[in-house]
């Protein structure tokens, strides 16, 4: 029975099942028997394109040639109309960009074509070569013979033909071989260029392979059709243009057009999609779609939803799966950027919007769903653009770069020149490609607040990142996050700082939070409250949100998640490896003790494991190396964190130098100028502006660091490129410290200007030089010194250790400024005035005895071992004491080091000092105390155990006894006077007149003084010895002064007695030293200051009388 079904029956029958498939057409005749249906009163190109139509329909009619406009009817891109229209920026994507038909008529000049040179016969020829088909009387040998009924237009002929060729190769009747069914770009001219100009050289079957199902063929035959009227009209250009022939390809390229739509939107062709991807995505990644195609195709679909997201949200889908799979080390990526690029330029016709924008953001991927603990790797790993930006250099986030580019790579081991150039494009593709994708999205309305959404929840969720230890599986990874930044620098860099509301990171339609963060001067509930005072007060409201402020802002979360951490990481990863190689080469290094003992084999064992962490710690080093020290990455930070510091002088200064008005009524602020007007910042006002308090620690903290790290690993960046303002920010906070709470964040100020210090770091002397005569420097000797005293108390329990490491950055800034003339003028006026130099050198006083005190101690334990070492005593201890020792001496090596680098600049700082300013270290409160901590390391430097001090190679801890001896005399000389030699006399401990002349007889037979300077410090020795007699006697005249007359603390017969608060009386410089160090009464402790202190005239006078009875009497006997 089935032998007998001819095939027009079965032709029937197969139209009868696609039944809701329409003709097509373009012709525009009002003629036509065939039935028609009403046409949607949309716009052109709102089609439906499976409503209920007759079969009917598809048939051509048997008396007319031109049937009326159908409801598919498309209108095919005319000469000199744009339907899809593209940015102008765009021209460099290469040919898919394209739209319609500017293409097509290459041939642009106006040839006169007669319609008889194009024949009839030559029409339906051409047609027939185009459609690889032949048909009843049309036999031109084509591959594929189609039965049509009496079909007399080309349009009906071609519909049919489509209809049955692809209808027969989804079901698998006709032989793909038969046609030409090609998707190599060579295949036909008239195939899209590689933008990269790389087209015959990429792999894509790592990431997507050609579909070899039934529909895919029947995709390609339409595909090749289309191209084939491209090829046509390059090839015959003239007779292409005339009106016949120009009218024929047309119908047939939007036929192709709205069979595409059916075929993928599954009214055509049977079961849909079989393999579970897009039959658009190879031939897009493979550049085989012909010029004009895609944007027709998103023409002929956008405004019927449900057919436009059937069409293109697989095909997104797949793009986005095949960029997961994708790697920096293979071009691959490129293609699948360039492709989502291409499908989010094309614009709607007659309008801006973007159709796959707006059907990007609104899939159910565009967005994670839910909140899971890992919801911020997700917003990577499973959204629709996470993929994109999740290309990385980093060996944690793609282990394939460290394989492919890092091989067998030692500790201090180059970048790779392959690995450099990856680093090349890696940023070339962030500025491009990456950067315009964000941007095609944010500059389409419909999908530009979903964009924005994206970024912030992207930078929310990932939250943790900030945190010290963060579980690095629940987060995104460091690349996606430096991708994220780089995209919001580019976007940033035409948003005008004047347009940015300060207030936006509080704003209730704020995209970041900032609730939850520490503030610079309010605590938690203070900033609550002023929250809540603004939000509920009549006189002030704030500005309508901006893009200039959403992006600012984002920007600034973004570098926080995203650079700050990542350097962090950089920086902990180094200290390992530095920590491992030490301990690999000190376990190598005592193979001869334990490689016969029973542990030798675990030791070997522990050996290898601990060279295995090394090497993968090199490789991720140098991939950090390439994914991090970007010159144009930071240089493109730094220019941010410009912006940053600006804002924050803004935040600072109110309404002055150019600056918002912090006392408008409204949050409007910043204006376009700079700030200009640097020299009036300071001193600043009494009252701290509340949006300054309020702004979260980390702006600054982020700030700071960052600078602090790319001046320690990258400082060209910084000496090319560092700005005014963030020299400005620094000045002026540092000049006024009690701004910020938390005191370590203006030590990171304070570290920032040591390491622009030109003993401190190499060729920042222009840097160093700006900041030397900055209009506002002049302020920064005296800030510094008062930021000396003031973090003797830091509020941690680190604090004593802690306040080392802050005043030796001082001391190495104070020396740069102490070069400079008009600096050290500063200073020596600031010592003239009273309490506030005094209470700096009491400290500088303390560390220097502290410091010296350790310092030698550790080297008397270094010595003592070496000493051992040497001694037959050593080969007697057992092992375990051997490496007891042993570790001890690492300790004491390492505090040696570190005390002595310390007490180097202290001592120096006091050299210095005591020669241009001696009066403030004579005064009474401190004079004594200053004597004793001389004599006391003089005595160790020459005294008889001063050989406890040799150690071998001393160079190695930066031990210098001649140059410390020579400092320690030159401040016995620059404070020579009678003064001074009663404070050494009055010495008890220390002081023997035997000492200094051991001491001048080392400085003559060292030479590290001239005899003129030996002779006047043997001088200085015996006028104290002098006077030491004359108090011995004194003494012994006054032992029995009555107990009221005596201090109760030193026992010590009072000179200038003073009553504290709580009734007892005092020496007045024993207690003003004592407040110097704790400003409380030694008895209650309460608090006390120097100005509660009530001189006891009465009892004054009594000793006074006293003394001068005792004298008399002495006299008379």
């Amino acid at each position: 029975m089935g032998d007998q079904i001819n095939q027009d029956e079965i032709r029937k029958k197969r139209l009868a099942k696609l039944g809701a498939t329409p003709t097509v057409s373009t012709n525009n005749s009002e003629e036509s028997t065939s039935p028609q249906v009403s046409p949607s009163p949309q716009s052109a190109g709102s089609l439906q394109l499976c409503t209920a139509t007759p079969v009917s329909c598809l048939l051509p009619s048997p008396t007319k040639r031109q049937p009326p406009p159908s409801p598919l009817d498309i209108t095919p891109c005319k000469q000199g109309v744009e339907p899809m229209e593209v940015d102008s920026k765009t021209g460099e994507l290469g040919g898919d960009v394209e739209n319609s038909s500017h293409y097509r008529n290459d041939n642009k000049r106006q040839r006169s074509v007669s319609t008889s040179e194009v024949t009839e016969e030559l029409l339906w020829a051409t047609l027939s070569n185009l459609l690889q088909s032949s048909w009843p009387g049309m036999d031109t040998g084509a591959p594929v013979t189609v039965q049509v009924t009496a079909a007399t237009s080309q349009q009906e002929v071609t519909s049919q033909v489509l209809v049955e060729v692809v209808e027969r190769l989804c079901w698998g009747e006709v032989p793909s071989g038969l046609l030409d069914l090609g998707t190599n770009p060579s295949d036909s001219p008239e195939l899209s260029a590689s933008p990269t100009g790389s087209s015959s050289t990429i792999d894509l079957t790592s990431i997507v392979k050609p579909s070899q199902t039934p529909q895919a063929a029947a995709l390609s035959y339409i595909i090749q059709t289309y191209a084939r009227c491209n090829s046509e009209e390059k090839t015959h250009p003239k007779r292409s243009n005339s009106p016949p022939m120009l009218s024929m390809l047309r119908n047939v390229r939007t036929q192709c057009i709205a069979h595409t739509s059916l075929l993928l939107s599954g009214c055509l062709g049977g079961e849909f999609n079989p393999e579970g991807h897009s039959l658009l995505l190879h031939p897009l990644l493979s550049e085989s779609l012909p010029r004009g195609f895609l944007c027709d195709l998103i023409h002929h679909t956008w405004q019927h939803q449900p057919t436009f997201v059937k069409v293109f949200g697989p095909l997104l889908q797949g793009l986005s799966g095949a960029m997961r799979s994708c790697s920096i080390t293979s071009r691959t990526y490129m293609r699948v950027f360039e492709s989502l690029d291409l499908l989010t330029d094309i614009k709607a016709v007659g309008s801006s919007s973007r159709p796959i924008c707006n059907l990007m953001v609104s899939m159910n991927n565009w967005q994670p769903r839910g909140e899971s603990q890992t919801i911020g790797r997700e917003m990577v790993q499973t959204t629709l653009l996470g993929p994109f930006l999740a290309l990385s250099l980093f060996a944690e986030d793609d282990p394939r770069v460290a394989e492919q580019f890092v091989r067998n790579q030692g500790t201090g081991q180059t970048m790779p020149a392959g690995l450099q150039d990856l680093a090349r494009e890696m940023d070339h593709m962030r500025m491009t490609i990456l950067h315009k994708l964000f941007h095609s999205m944010l500059v389409n309305t419909g999908s530009r607040e979903p964009v924005l959404s994206f970024l912030a929840r992207m930078i929310s969720l990932n939250h943790r990142r900030a945190q010290i230890h963060v579980e690095e599986q629940l987060v995104a990874g460091d690349g996606a996050m430096v991708n994220l930044v780089s995209v919001l620098q580019q976007l940033c860099f035409k948003v005008k700082l004047e347009k940015v509301d300060p207030y936006y990171m509080i704003h209730p339609d704020s995209l970041v939070d900032v609730s939850k963060d520490s503030r610079l001067s309010m605590t938690q509930d203070e900033a609550d409250g002023w929250l809540k005072k603004l939000r509920t007060s009549k006189d002030f409201k704030f500005l309508e949100v901006n893009f200039h402020s959403q992006c600012w802002f984002l920007t600034l979360h973004a570098h926080h998640l995203g650079v700050l951490p990542v350097m962090r990481k950089y920086t902990r990863r180094i200290r390992a490896i530095r920590d491992l190689q030490k301990m690999v080469e000190e376990i190598e290094s005592t193979e001869s003790q334990w490689g016969s003992l029973s542990v030798a084999s675990k030791q070997r064992e522990l050996l290898k494991k601990w060279k295995a962490q090394l090497k993968k710690l090199n490789k991720s080093k140098i991939c950090a190396d390439a994914g991090l020290l970007d010159e144009h990455l930071l240089e493109r930070c730094l220019h941010f964190y410009s912006g940053v510091a600006h804002v924050i002088l803004r935040a600072l200064t109110g309404g002055r130098s150019n600056s918002f008005n912090s006392t408008s009524s409204t949050s409007e602020g910043p204006v376009s100028a700079p700030l200009t007007d640097t020299s009036s910042l300071l001193p600043l006002p009494p009252t701290l502006p509340e949006l300054f308090a309020a702004l979260p620690e980390w702006y600054l903290d982020d700030l700071a660091e960052f600078l602090l790290f790319v001046l320690q690993y990258i400082p060209k960046v910084a000496i090319k490129h560092l700005e005014d303002p963030i020299i400005t920010m620094a000045i002026v906070l540092l000049c006024s410290p009690s701004l910020i709470k938390n005191p370590y964040l203006t030590a990171k100020l304070v570290e920032m200007l040591f390491m622009l210090t030109p003993s401190v770091q190499q060729h920042v002397d222009s840097l160093h030089q700006r900041i030397l005569h900055h209009p506002l420097a002049t302020h920064l000797p005296v800030a510094l010194m008062k930021f000396y005293t003031m973090v003797e108390s830091t509020g941690t329990s680190s604090e004593f250790y802690d306040k080392f490491t802050i005043r030796y950055h001082i001391s190495v800034i104070f020396k740069s400024l102490w070069d400079d003339r008009r600096h050290r003028q500063a200073l020596i006026t600031e010592s003239n005035s009273g309490k506030e130099f005094v209470k700096f050198v009491n400290l500088l006083m303390n560390d220097t005895t502290f410091l010296l005190d350790e310092s030698l101690d550790a080297l008397k334990r270094i010595h003592e071992v070496q000493e051992e070492m040497e001694r037959g005593t050593w080969a007697q201890q057992s092992r375990e004491q051997q490496q007891s020792r042993q570790r001890l001496l690492a300790t004491d090596e390492r505090q040696c080091r570190s005390y002595l680098t310390l007490a180097r600049e202290t001592v120096d700082m006091m050299h210095y000092l005591t020669k241009e300013v001696p009066d403030p270290f004579l005064r009474p409160e401190l004079c004594d105390r200053l004597a004793a901590m001389l004599n006391f390391n003089l005595a160790q430097l020459c005294g008889q155990k001063c050989g406890n001090l040799k150690v071998r190679q001393a160079d190695k801890y930066g031990w210098e006894p001649r140059k410390l001896l020579e400092q320690l005399v030159d401040i016995y000389l620059h404070l020579d006077s009678p003064k001074f030699h009663q404070a050494i006399a009055n010495d008890e401990r220390s002081f023997k007149r035997e000492l200094f002349e051991t001491a001048a007889s080392k400085l003559e037979r060292a030479v590290i003084k001239c005899a003129s300077e030996v002779e006047a410090f043997r001088s200085i020795g015996e006028q104290a010895y002098n006077v030491l007699q004359a108090n011995q006697k004194k003494d012994e005249d006054y032992s029995d002064a009555p107990d009221h007359f005596m201090d109760p603390l030193m026992q010590t017969l009072m000179e200038d007695p003073v009553e504290l608060p709580s009734g007892v009386v005092m020496d007045r410089p024993t207690i003003v030293r004592h407040l110097l160090n704790d400003p409380t009464d030694p008895f209650t402790r309460q608090p006390l200051s120097e100005e509660q202190l009530l001189p006891a005239e009465a009892l004054k006078k009594e000793i006074r009388d006293w003394i001068a009875a005792k004298n008399n009497s002495r006299s008379s006997s």
